[in-house]
């Protein structure tokens, strides 16, 4: 992601251009997106009493999948710990077990984010 701020019409706007480069040797693709479209990583220990640090059990979030890239709905199955501080178990919508029991991932702190719900 590159911040860029370009006038446009004479208006300045605060947008963030991004650039997909598929493989293949085929061209580049470029989306121009405004800030309220993008949710930012944290950067900051999970801390209970500071709003957007800490999401309490049962709250849905967006988490990242373990061994992937991209963001899911999860359930809060349980917060970070004193013994385990960097790390939420999460449950995620349709990742159960086939004979129905639910799986829960582990996920670190700084890729839990707010869905907006």
């Amino acid at each position: 992601l590159i911040p860029s701020s370009q006038p446009t019409g004479g208006i300045l706007t605060s947008a963030v251009a991004v650039w997909l480069i598929p493989s293949q040797n085929t061209s580049s693709y470029s989306y121009t997106l405004d800030h309220s479209d993008i949710v930012p990583l944290p950067r900051w220990a999970c801390i209970p009493h500071i709003q957007g640090t800490f999401y309490p059990p049962k709250m849905q979030v967006l988490a990242l999948y373990p061994q992937t890239t991209c963001f899911y709905p999860a359930i809060v199955h349980q917060p970070p710990t004193a013994e385990n501080p960097n790390v939420y178990k999460m449950h995620f919508f349709d990742d159960d077990y086939p004979d129905g029991r639910v799986r829960y991932q582990d996920v670190a702190v700084r890729f839990v984010v707010s869905n907006g719900v």
